[in-house]
């Protein structure tokens, strides 16, 4: 009896086992690889065999992926597909969804000749599902073409996804029919950690151009470098393409970390001709490097995103998106963003966000101006930086259509300019902005310079080089601001009205920075070569703190007022009861001027405009300290 049901219990233990752990349902440990001899679309046979064969014996992606899923190693997918004649790319015509990619597994086309060269491997879809589907880590998807398809290629709480010399979207004619781009997005990543697109070789490159959507989709998203594409050009990088919406969009609160370009020519992104903006970013701590943005390859000629190109938001509702650099500190982490049909950059609800040694509205070179409308816009935000405290920073921003740099809205607070050079470039070139360096509209209490070693360059411009409107507590100081076509500082009244404001007695008015009252400069001489000593006073607020700024011009306006081209220094002056503070001031000068000005600015930063510029008094001759 024993004996009997021992051997009725071994028979149901064999049939579990038989039910249960057949090679059907046994993940594989293997290595395997399996070579596409087909442009085929058929179903693997006999799934878990580890043969990839569909009905007909001819190994087709779709089996090669479902075998390969049954197999829990690292394995590989190549192709053989013999050649037509005459050669023509190997279009597989996929019917239905792909199986999605649940095992570690590397996808490896041929090297991409042109389109319709014939050596390509094309994955066709029909706009409705998504071409490859890859939720498993440390894949590889290599030298494909993936167009027609709902998305092009999608990864999904995945780690250490390698994207890399694919062609994804529509790239121009192909034999026998033209490329379609993908209805939405050409690459789509949700909850992906440490993903690489593109790389640092023209053969890593990925052209992702032509899809219905984004060209790039990174969404709760960390530590993604996304570098040495084409974005919405065609493989040349030399015309448009578009996508649909902007080139790359990184959104989500846990899209941080992420990398877009990088230091070295080679991890250069060309994010160009899109139908929106170059670069859509909509979350935090995330680095833009070394990218042209508007232009083709070339870095030489337009190829402009049709809005801005880049674009940092944060809707009303949500809290303000933070912590994004916009170029780095060394040279090769410099963005070239210009040529774009509205502004260079734009910030809306974005605060703490570092733009910093890129050059917008100017060819890669510095040298030739290719617009953008303006450079940067900043619409709502505080404590955004243009240029930093940190040495080589400062942008190039010049050659704009209209101002370099837009202040706009009540909203803007705390904006600091710093290290830039706004109509000009590193040789001194007349460059100019096609309206003011500076605008600043309605904003109040930012910084335009403000310390030594931070002085912005702004010349050359075609109006002012900073007017104010209606803004409040805004300073202006230790700058270079010369050579502008309208005032050096331009305090606009209200009905909107350029010119030199004067000074009213006690300075009681209001408006734009207070409508502070400038110094009136009553005597210039020199005492001994290489010095200037400057006499005059201030009519304004009682009993008042004020920083008086000087500079020395090589010439004066048309309005007799002066510019700011060269800092001499500062003096503190408090009025008395009776609204007024009498100074003399001295300062080293070792160039040649024509005339001198200055400004005020209070205790809350209200910067005045200039004064008149005061020429040397009695027809004393300037010399310059001569230091041996």
């Amino acid at each position: 009896m024993l004996y009997r049901n021992i051997k009725t219990f071994l028979t149901a233990l064999l049939i579990v086992s038989v039910l249960f752990f057949s090679p059907s349902t046994i993940k594989q440990v293997s290595g395997a690889t399996f070579t596409v001899n087909s442009t085929g679309d058929a179903v693997d046979a006999n799934k878990g065999d580890g043969i990839c064969a569909a009905s007909d014996g001819t190994c087709t992606l779709r089996a090669a992926i479902e075998e390969a899923n049954y197999l829990a190693g690292a394995d590989t997918i190549t192709f053989s597909i013999a050649p037509d004649n005459p050669p023509i790319d190997r279009i597989i015509d996929v019917s239905f969804a792909l199986p999605i990619i649940q095992e570690q597994l590397t996808i490896q086309g041929p090297n991409l000749g042109g389109i319709g060269a014939g050596a390509n491997i094309v994955l066709d879809g029909d706009g409705t599902f998504i071409g490859l589907w890859i939720n498993a880590d440390n894949c590889i998807i290599r030298k494909l073409i993936i167009r027609n398809f709902d998305r092009g290629l999608v990864s999904t709480d995945t780690s250490g996804l390698l994207i890399v010399g694919n062609r994804i979207g529509k790239f121009g004619l192909s034999i026998p029919n033209p490329a379609e781009g993908n209805a939405k997005e050409g690459v789509y990543l949700n909850g992906v950690i440490g993903a690489v697109i593109g790389g640092d070789t023209a053969a890593d490159r990925n052209i992702i151009s032509g899809n219905g959507e984004y060209g790039i989709n990174v969404v709760n998203s960390a530590s993604v470098v996304i570098k040495g594409n084409y974005i919405g050009t065609n493989i040349d990088g030399t015309a448009a393409l578009p996508n649909g919406y902007s080139g790359i969009r990184i959104g989500g609160d846990e899209s941080t970390g992420n990398t877009i370009g990088g230091s070295t020519a080679g991890r250069r992104n060309v994010i160009s001709g899109n139908a929106e903006n170059g670069i859509f970013i909509e979350a935090n701590d995330n680095d833009v490097f070394g990218n042209y943005i508007g232009l083709d390859a070339s870095g030489s000629l337009a190829l402009p995103n049709e809005r801005d190109g880049i674009y940092i938001y944060s809707s009303d509702e949500s809290p303000a998106t933070t912590g994004n650099e916009i170029g780095g500190n060394i040279s090769g982490q410099r963005n070239v963003i210009s040529g774009n049909t509205i502004y260079g950059i734009r910030l809306a609800n974005a605060n703490a966000n570092f733009i910093k040694n890129n050059i917008i509205g100017l060819n890669a070179a510095a040298s030739a101006a290719i617009p953008n409308f303006m450079g940067i816009v900043v619409a709502k935000g505080s404590a955004n930086e243009i240029g930093t405290v940190e040495e080589g920073t400062g942008n190039i921003i010049s050659g704009n259509q209209d101002d370099g740099i837009r202040l706009y809205t009540s909203y803007v607070t705390g904006t600091t300019i710093r290290r830039n050079l706004i109509g000009t470039n590193l040789i001194g070139s007349d460059l100019p902005n096609g309206d003011s360096g500076i605008s600043i509209i309605y904003a109040s209490e930012n910084i335009i310079g403000g310390g030594p070693g931070y002085t912005n360059v702004i010349a050359n411009n075609s109006h002012e080089g900073v007017n104010i409107y209606m803004g409040t507590q805004n300073e202006i100081t230790y700058n270079r601001i010369f050579n502008n076509g309208a005032l050096g500082i331009d305090l606009i009244g209200d009905p909107w009205e350029t010119g030199v404001t004067l000074n009213d007695l006690n300075d009681v008015d209001v408006g734009s920075n207070d409508l502070q009252n400038f110094p009136v400069l009553t005597s210039v001489s020199i005492p001994n070569p290489g010095q200037v000593t400057i006499e005059g006073y201030l009519n304004s607020t009682a009993n008042r703190l004020f920083i008086l700024h000087f500079y020395a011009n090589s010439s004066k306006e048309s309005t007799s007022h002066g510019e700011g081209e060269f800092y001499l220094g500062s003096k503190s002056v408090t009025t008395n009861s009776e609204f007024f503070a009498s100074f003399t001031a001295t300062f080293t000068v070792s160039t040649p001027f024509e005339c001198i000005a200055a400004t005020a600015t209070d205790p809350y930063h209200n910067t005045s405009e200039f004064s008149s510029c005061m020429p040397v008094m009695n027809n004393q001759i300037f010399l310059p300290l001569i230091v041996k």
